[in-house]
């Protein structure tokens, strides 16, 4: 490798010294600003902690970009009341891929402990709808199941006072 010049250090050192401090001036200003879009969204990893994604213009913008494709099926949700060790009924406060549904059935794949009360606002991410057959009876008078398997998410998201 050969030695550079002592203009080429001084521009390197320049060069350094610049980047150094916009780097240290982005950790001083917190959070990059979010910019949701579909595509971005469904693969985000931090998903569940942004406000912007929650918010209801957002997810209506997201279900208009996205179209027919397939939206991560996340919702947020609070709790109403415990069914049996794993059923919950919830209010569903948002959702991605059913904006219509307002009440539900949360069913989780194991009995989550003493952690979840009545009043809990949860974040569901990659939960799982199945469509009732023909027929089929409901466990309850809501029309609409969200199933966490191995593969979904819950994040507890506040209780109420």
């Amino acid at each position: 490798m050969p030695v550079q010049s002592e203009e080429q250090q001084q521009n390197l050192r320049q060069e350094l010294e610049t980047q150094t401090k916009e780097i240290r001036q982005s950790l001083t200003e917190g959070d990059p600003p979010a910019r949701p879009s579909a595509r971005q969204c469904s693969h985000c990893e931090v998903r569940h902690l942004c406000p912007a994604y929650w918010r209801p213009e957002t997810q209506q913008s997201l279900r208009e970009e996205a179209g027919d494709a397939n939206l991560p099926n996340d919702a947020e949700v609070r709790l109403a009341r415990r069914y049996n060790g794993r059923d919950w009924e919830i209010q569903v406060v948002s959702s991605l891929r059913h904006p219509e549904v307002t009440q539900a059935v949360l069913r989780l794949n194991h009995s989550p402990g003493d952690w979840l009360r009545p009043g809990a606002r949860l974040r569901l991410l990659s939960a799982t709808s199945p469509t009732p057959r023909e027929g089929e009876a409901q466990q309850s008078d809501l029309n609409h199941l969200f199933t966490l398997t191995a593969w979904g998410e819950v994040y507890h998201n506040g209780t109420p006072e």
